[in-house]
C-alpha cells in the first residue's frame, strides 16, 4: 500500500524526556532499536503486536534483526515499566502515542484531509473563474487570507524553535558554568524537568557558588539539579590559604630614627618627636 510504512514523527523527539531517560541507560542504540520497534508496530492491524506466551518477543527480534533475545526483552520492559515509551497489556505490545497520531491521520483521511469535508464521489467541483466584474474586495481577501494563514503558522513554529532553543541554552550555559563533566545525558534528563524560573535560579546559584566551592566540593551534577540545591546556603568551601585578605597591610611599626633622619632634625635645631 502506498501509505504502509508512514506516520507522523516530530522533529524534537530525541529531546522528550522519557526518550532522553531511556538513551542515558540504552545509548543511541537503545534509540534506534525503540523507532525500529514503532516503524513495525505501525504495519501491524490496529497498531498492535500481539504477543505469543509461548514465544514472547523471539519472532519481533527476528523480524528487526536483533540477535539478543534477552537484552530485547529487557530493553522492552524498560520502555513498558520503566520509561513508559511502550504499553504491553492484554497480550499486544504497543504505543498509545503511535495510535493517537494514526486515529487522527485515519479521520482527517476519511473525511478527504483537507478542510474537513467529506470527498462527493459522484460531483466534481469546478470553481468558477473570476472576471474583472467581480467585487475586488471579496477577491482581496480571498487572496490575503493563504498567505496570512501561511505566515501565522511560520510565526507559530518560529516561537517554538525559540523557546526550544533558549531551553538548550540554559542547559549548556549551566552544564558549562558548573564544570563536573559526569553523567550528562542523566543530568540533562533531570533538568528537562524543571521549570524555566528554576533553570534560572540554578545558573544564578551556581555562579555564586562555584566562586567559593572548588571541584572536589561541588558534587554530581545529577545530584545538583535532583536535590534542587539552588536553594541551599552557600558555604565557602576554599582552603584558608586561597582566600585573598583583601586588607589593607599595616606598615611596620616604627622602633628607631635612622642615621640620616637624626642628621635632618639636627640640621634643623628640631627634636625628633617619640615614637609610640
Amino acid at each position: 500500500m502506498k501509505d504502509a510504512f508512514w506516520f507522523k514523527h516530530d522533529s524534537n523527539a530525541a529531546r522528550d524526556p522519557k526518550i532522553l531517560e531511556m538513551k542515558s541507560i540504552y545509548g543511541f542504540e537503545g534509540y534506534g532499536l525503540f523507532w525500529h520497534i514503532v516503524e513495525y508496530l505501525r504495519e501491524q492491524e490496529g497498531y498492535k503486536l500481539k504477543i505469543s506466551e509461548k514465544y514472547g518477543f523471539k519472532p519481533l527480534a527476528g523480524v528487526i534483526g536483533f540477535q539478543d533475545l534477552d537484552r530485547l526483552t529487557e530493553f522492552i520492559n524498560d520502555c513498558v515499566n520503566e520509561f513508559e515509551l511502550l504499553e504491553l497489556k492484554g497480550g499486544y505490545l504497543y504505543s498509545n502515542s503511535l495510535i493517537n497520531r494514526m486515529k487522527k491521520w485515519e479521520t482527517n483521511k476519511a473525511n478527504g484531509a483537507k478542510g474537513g469535508r467529506p470527498k462527493n464521489p459522484n460531483k466534481t467541483q469546478i470553481k468558477p473563474k473570476r472576471n474583472q466584474t467581480d467585487n475586488p474586495i471579496e477577491t482581496s481577501d480571498e487572496t490575503e487570507s493563504k498567505p496570512l494563514r501561511r505566515d501565522k503558522i511560520r510565526e507559530e513554529e518560529n516561537r517554538e524553535e525559540g523557546e526550544e532553543t533558549t531551553g538548550e541554552n540554559l542547559w549548556e550555559t549551566w552544564w558549562n558554568l558548573y564544570d563536573i563533566k559526569q553523567d550528562e545525558m542523566k543530568a540533562q534528563v533531570y533538568w528537562s524537568k524543571i521549570t524555566q524560573e528554576e533553570k534560572q535560579k540554578a545558573i544564578a546559584h551556581t555562579t555564586e557558588f562555584i566562586k567559593v566551592t572548588p571541584k572536589p566540593y561541588r558534587g554530581n551534577p545529577v545530584g545538583y539539579i535532583q536535590g534542587k540545591k539552588w536553594n541551599n546556603e552557600i558555604i565557602d568551601r576554599r582552603n584558608p590559604k586561597e582566600i585573598q585578605d583583601v586588607q589593607p597591610k599595616r606598615a611596620p611599626k616604627k622602633t628607631h630614627y635612622s642615621a640620616q633622619e637624626l642628621d635632618y632634625y639636627r640640621k634643623m635645631g628640631k627634636t625628633p618627636p617619640p615614637l609610640n
